[in-house]
């Protein structure tokens, strides 16, 4: 089949494809993430993460970065677990990040057998949660 030149996009159109609304995009992505972990395919979920992080789709950037930790945690990758969340930590809105972050990057030292560093990481959570719980009490 020859597609004419006078209908530019027309296969496209045709597929559903390029004539949506961004936010509609961002929901689909949404609902199709939802989806992944409802079914608990992680892997699949992680795919889906990393590409809109790497093509920059990724609206927030923090809650990708915890979505990526979750999910790699549960595939046993706890080292990509705990450098997404040493990203999330340190990353350019550490007022975003939640303190729990340093709670899961505690579970992936233990996992991976890091016993030390894993204290640390723990102890790191109890001052970040007195940090928020201060806040709270100031505003």
């Amino acid at each position: 089949m020859i597609m004419s030149r006078d209908k530019k996009g027309s296969m496209l159109s045709r597929l559903g494809m390029g004539s949506k609304n961004p936010a509609t995009q961002k929901e689909e992505k949404k609902d199709k993430l939802t989806e992944y972990l409802k079914a608990r395919d992680y892997t699949g979920a992680l795919a889906l993460l990393d590409f809109d992080r790497k093509t920059g789709d990724a609206a927030d950037e923090v809650k990708t970065l915890m979505w990526i930790g979750y999910c790699a945690f549960h595939l046993g990758q706890f080292q990509r677990a705990f450098d997404a969340y040493a990203d999330a930590i340190g990353g350019s809105h550490p007022s975003q990040v939640p303190p729990e972050a340093h709670l899961y990057q505690a579970a992936c030292l233990f996992y991976l057998q890091m016993y030390k560093p894993c204290e640390k990481a723990a102890e790191d959570y109890t001052a970040a949660e007195h940090k928020a719980l201060q806040l709270e009490l100031d505003a």
